[in-house]
Protein backbone atom coordinates (compact mmCIF):
# COMPACT_ATOMS: atom_id res chain seq x y z
CA UNK A 1 0.00 0.00 0.00
CA UNK A 2 1.25 3.37 -1.36
CA UNK A 3 1.39 5.72 1.66
CA UNK A 4 -0.43 8.39 1.98
CA UNK A 5 0.59 11.96 0.57
CA UNK A 6 1.39 14.44 3.68
CA UNK A 7 0.97 18.20 2.95
CA UNK A 8 2.21 20.87 5.42
CA UNK A 9 -0.08 23.81 6.54
CA UNK A 10 0.14 26.76 4.85
CA UNK A 11 2.25 28.48 7.43
CA UNK A 12 5.30 26.30 5.81
CA UNK A 13 8.30 27.54 3.81
CA UNK A 14 6.78 26.50 0.49
CA UNK A 15 5.73 28.99 -2.40
CA UNK A 16 2.45 28.75 -3.83
CA UNK A 17 4.38 27.85 -7.12
CA UNK A 18 5.66 25.12 -5.62
CA UNK A 19 3.10 23.66 -4.09
CA UNK A 20 0.76 24.11 -7.74
CA UNK A 21 3.88 22.45 -9.55
CA UNK A 22 3.75 19.57 -7.10
CA UNK A 23 -0.48 19.81 -7.89
CA UNK A 24 0.46 19.31 -11.67
CA UNK A 25 2.61 16.79 -11.38
CA UNK A 26 0.36 14.76 -9.50
CA UNK A 27 -1.85 15.29 -11.86
CA UNK A 28 0.50 13.93 -14.39
CA UNK A 29 1.12 10.97 -13.03
CA UNK A 30 -2.67 10.16 -12.99
CA UNK A 31 -3.08 11.03 -8.66
CA UNK A 32 -6.79 12.81 -9.33
CA UNK A 33 -7.32 12.81 -5.96
CA UNK A 34 -4.07 13.61 -4.37
CA UNK A 35 -4.11 16.98 -7.07
CA UNK A 36 -7.51 18.01 -5.82
CA UNK A 37 -6.76 17.86 -2.13
CA UNK A 38 -3.76 20.01 -2.85
CA UNK A 39 -5.45 22.51 -5.54
CA UNK A 40 -8.15 23.15 -2.87
CA UNK A 41 -5.85 24.08 -0.46
CA UNK A 42 -3.91 26.79 -3.16
CA UNK A 43 -7.58 27.68 -3.96
CA UNK A 44 -8.15 28.47 -0.24
CA UNK A 45 -4.92 30.75 -0.06
CA UNK A 46 -5.72 32.73 -3.23
CA UNK A 47 -8.61 32.25 -5.16
CA UNK A 48 -7.76 34.77 -7.87
CA UNK A 49 -5.24 32.16 -10.54
CA UNK A 50 -7.56 31.07 -13.41
CA UNK A 51 -5.16 28.31 -13.72
CA UNK A 52 -5.63 26.47 -10.22
CA UNK A 53 -9.29 26.43 -10.85
CA UNK A 54 -9.25 24.87 -14.36
CA UNK A 55 -6.49 22.24 -12.56
CA UNK A 56 -9.40 21.61 -10.23
CA UNK A 57 -11.97 20.93 -12.62
CA UNK A 58 -9.39 18.74 -14.75
CA UNK A 59 -8.38 16.76 -11.68
CA UNK A 60 -11.80 16.22 -10.52
CA UNK A 61 -12.96 15.14 -14.35
CA UNK A 62 -10.69 12.51 -14.39
CA UNK A 63 -11.31 11.62 -10.80
CA UNK A 64 -14.87 10.59 -11.79
CA UNK A 65 -15.97 13.72 -10.00
CA UNK A 66 -18.28 15.31 -12.83
CA UNK A 67 -20.24 17.44 -11.18
CA UNK A 68 -17.67 19.18 -9.00
CA UNK A 69 -15.57 19.65 -12.48
CA UNK A 70 -18.57 21.52 -14.16
CA UNK A 71 -18.71 23.77 -10.69
CA UNK A 72 -15.30 25.24 -11.65
CA UNK A 73 -15.98 25.43 -15.01
CA UNK A 74 -18.89 27.41 -14.62
CA UNK A 75 -17.27 29.44 -11.56
CA UNK A 76 -14.64 30.64 -14.38
CA UNK A 77 -17.25 31.32 -16.96
CA UNK A 78 -18.92 33.27 -14.51
CA UNK A 79 -16.32 35.24 -13.78
CA UNK A 80 -15.79 35.69 -17.80
CA UNK A 81 -12.34 33.82 -17.90
CA UNK A 82 -13.36 32.20 -20.95
CA UNK A 83 -10.05 31.78 -22.87
CA UNK A 84 -9.20 28.49 -21.39
CA UNK A 85 -7.65 26.39 -24.54
CA UNK A 86 -5.26 29.49 -24.54
CA UNK A 87 -4.18 29.85 -20.79
CA UNK A 88 -3.85 26.24 -20.72
CA UNK A 89 -2.53 25.35 -23.84
CA UNK A 90 0.53 28.06 -22.45
CA UNK A 91 0.59 27.57 -18.47
CA UNK A 92 -0.45 23.53 -18.09
CA UNK A 93 1.72 22.08 -20.18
Amino acid sequence: MTPPIVYRSADDDLTYDFKSNVAKSCIELGKFTAASELLEALLQEDDRSPEIWYLLAFAYHHAGDNESAMQYLQTLQQVGFTALHTYTSRKVH
